[in-house]
């Protein structure tokens, strides 16, 4: 009898998913009879006592040529396009890491999130604030701004932020902290009063752009 030589698993589960892995000994037959084994299930096979099955290797490798099988399988299909709503094709979600997935239609929130990361809100959009008298036309700038970007709601007070932990959706949450922090950006550029500075500043760490923008309204409000 010949050496033992054992049949790969991709190959016999490929065939017979049921297959439990075989150790099969080298010997004449025929490439049928091999294809015939691998396709019938454990109760069907019998072979030697041992649980063996002999059979040509040559003609085992050339079964599997046939059939596609093992280091011959074709590669896998590249990822399907689809067509988001809008009619958009796109090939990407947004992850975890507010990066891109493949193979997904996009949310309203991964739509609005590849438009912002597209076009986002720039400093060079507004004047800057010398001091505090101008503070009437930069608000209306500012105010006009946020209505173009479409981002004005986030100053309401009924707007709650999305939070992951309590079911919002990845990309809602990486949107909302991106549109947070490209306020603050523009305030630290544009705000240059006095005052104002200081106001902006307290948010240097948290980058917190939507509250640094209510203190500075409060301020400038104020009785």
């Amino acid at each position: 009898m010949g050496k033992q030589i054992h049949v790969s698993r991709i190959e016999v589960e490929s065939a017979c998913p049921q297959a439990e892995l075989q150790t099969v000994a080298a010997a004449q037959t025929s490439s049928s009879s091999f294809i015939a084994f691998i396709m019938l299930d454990p109760d069907e096979r019998g072979g030697e006592v041992d649980g063996t099955v002999k059979y040509d290797v040559g003609q085992a490798r050339e079964s599997a040529k046939h059939n596609l099988l093992g280091i011959y399988a074709p590669p896998p299909a590249p990822p399907v396009q689809v067509t988001a709503a809008g009619g958009n094709n796109t090939t990407g979600v947004v992850n975890n890491g507010g990066g891109i997935n493949y193979g997904s239609s996009l949310t309203d929130a991964e739509r609005e999130l590849a438009a912002f990361d597209k076009n986002p809100p720039s400093d060079k959009e507004v004047n800057h604030l010398l001091r505090n008298s101008g503070w009437k036309n930069y608000s209306v700038e500012m105010r006009a701004l946020f209505r173009i970007k479409g981002i004005e709601h986030l100053f309401t007070p009924s707007y709650q932020p999305p939070i992951l932990a309590q079911g919002d959706e990845q990309a809602a949450v990486t949107l909302f902290e991106r549109r947070n922090t490209a306020v603050f950006t523009i305030l630290f550029r544009t705000v240059k009063s006095s005052d104002g500075s200081i106001i902006v500043k307290k948010y240097q760490i948290s980058m917190d752009g939507i509250s640094a923008w209510k203190d500075l309204e409060d301020f400038h409000t104020k009785d």
